[in-house]
């Protein structure tokens, strides 16, 4: 078949798109391969913390008033405006009470006793879930993974058009070829989704940041940021009803939360809020994601019902498309990136779109070394410094990232500065893996080590979890936390993973 691109055109396409795409890949490669682990961010959150091993509780069956009362008997409390986070918002299975300018309060649903939540003691699926956005290095790193997102837009259409004007063999017989056919492939089928997703991460990363001129521009040098004109668009509060000092019995929170499911049988709730809470003027306000439209509701738009306290009627009710368009616009964007409210399923499939595209950007990097291989009839240091770059930056971090699961339960929780020792020892190895990189100069052996070296990390992180809390798989069913066993099974079957992947290696050496 004819290319349908000249050969100028085909040799600027391609220079540009290798020369743009060695750059970035490792961005790319960096922020997708800890984007995994972001995806089940919220079971990670519960896995990481002991005080949060207990069974997720029905919000039809929980006894609110005694932990409220308790709450309430702080006198710095106002009791206006209490919010209660339901076991199971953003993952978590504590109860959580709370006012927006005081301390939260933490309970075990179950038992209906206070807990003490770790605190600075344990940071790990936050950690994770920064690394993927550039958050260590604050604003800047945020900005640039920003505008990394948006030259990987630019990439991917220039990629389409090498795909669509020029032919490629079918086959490839060399390993050049091998890594360029599956990089071809697999993005070409997995352009929907990773597009979509970009583009969330593009608008996430730069939009806010950047807009500050055309705000200023928009309001007449009012406001210089756009989150504060926004806001109450998209976080609209209600209208504070003033108290009328008449004291009255409230309904049990637990019934109109029941009364609440019923009258809206799709709002999955996550939040409650009371108002006026004991007055004759009590409400109670329901609100979470709706399950028929998950992908429209949970960060900026919030669903929601409205009952009166003292006598169970409804007085307000907010459905999913009563917000206008932009609100839509703006949660769908957030939520295809965030996955917020989504399922373990979805996460699932999510997961391996996400996992094939780490495979894809590998592959495109080695094409370019493999290109530059050719260049030279031995290996010299002057190849290989981008190779040994490569190992490093992208194996290297396999290794590293086993040794922050493993040392979440190996060091105690008490030890002064935890997440300080944790991450620092992190980079520490992470950068002992570029020593050792340029040290060895077996590039496939070292591969194997690390390979070897994280199989090992990333199983023995669930047998530590078990010794330390003493809670086997076993255990974690008849208790009904199976979501801390999944996360026991995942690490230890990418453990397994990489263990057999060196084994495999090995015999076919030998």
């Amino acid at each position: 078949m004819k290319p349908r691109l000249s050969r100028p055109h085909r040799q600027k396409l391609l220079s540009g798109h290798a020369g743009i795409g060695i750059v970035l890949s490792y961005f790319l490669y960096f922020s997708i391969f800890f984007g995994l682990f972001a995806i089940f961010l919220p079971f990670l959150q519960t896995w990481e913390k002991p005080s949060r091993h207990f069974a997720l509780a029905d919000i039809t069956a929980i006894r609110y008033e005694p932990m409220l009362a308790e709450v309430l008997a702080d006198p710095d409390i106002p009791k206006d405006r209490i919010f209660i986070n339901v076991p199971g918002f953003k993952g978590d299975p504590a109860l959580i009470i709370h006012h927006m300018f005081s301390k939260k309060y933490l309970f075990d649903p179950n038992t209906g006793k206070q807990i003490r939540d770790e605190g600075n003691a344990s940071g790990l699926a936050w950690f994770l879930n920064g690394m993927h956005y550039g958050r260590p290095l604050m604003k800047p790193g945020i900005m640039v993974f920003g505008f990394v997102s948006t030259g990987v837009l630019f990439l991917m259409v220039g990629g389409l058009f090498l795909v669509w004007g020029v032919t490629y063999k079918s086959t490839g017989k060399t390993k050049r070829g091998q890594y360029s056919r599956l990089h071809r492939k697999i993005f070409t089928w997995t352009f929907p989704v990773f597009l979509l997703i970009l583009i969330c991460a593009t608008v996430m990363g730069v939009s806010f940041d950047a807009m500050g001129p055309m705000t200023r521009a928009a309001t007449k040098g009012e406001h210089n940021a756009i989150r504060p004109v926004i806001g109450p668009v998209l976080f609209p509060e209600e209208k504070a009803e003033p108290a009328a000092g008449k004291t009255a019995s409230m309904r049990p929170i637990s019934r109109l939360v029941k009364k609440g499911q019923d009258a809206a049988p799709h709002l999955n709730i996550q939040r409650i809020v009371l108002y006026n809470w004991g007055d004759k003027t009590a409400r109670i306000q329901l609100e979470g994601t709706d399950r028929a439209a998950p992908f429209l509701t949970g960060i900026t738009n919030k669903p929601y019902i409205i009952l009166n306290a003292v006598d169970g009627r409804v007085l307000k009710k907010v459905t999913t498309t009563d917000r206008p368009w932009p609100v839509l616009l703006t949660e769908g964007i957030y939520c295809i990136h965030l996955l917020f409210g989504l399922n373990i399923y979805l996460r699932l499939l999510i997961f391996m779109v996400a996992f094939a595209c780490l495979v894809a950007v590998g592959c495109g990097v080695m094409v370019h070394l493999e290109k530059q291989a050719k260049k030279f009839k031995h290996p010299t240091l002057v190849y290989h410094w981008l190779e040994k770059f490569s190992l490093a930056f992208m194996i290297g971090l396999i290794p590293a990232t086993g040794l922050l699961f493993t040392l979440q339960w190996l060091l105690p929780f008490d030890l002064k500065d935890r997440i300080i020792w944790q991450q620092g020892l992190f980079f520490d190895l992470w950068a002992a893996s570029l020593f050792w990189s340029f040290y060895r100069i077996d590039t496939h052996g070292t591969t194997k080590q690390f390979l070897g070296l994280g199989g090992i990390f990333f199983m023995l992180a669930p047998v530590l979890h078990f010794l330390k809390t003493g809670l086997s798989p076993a255990a974690l069913f008849q208790h009904h936390m199976a979501h801390i066993f999944w996360v026991d099974a995942g690490l230890m079957c990418l453990g397994l993973s990489l263990t057999a992947i060196v084994i495999k290696g090995k015999n076919n050496n030998d």
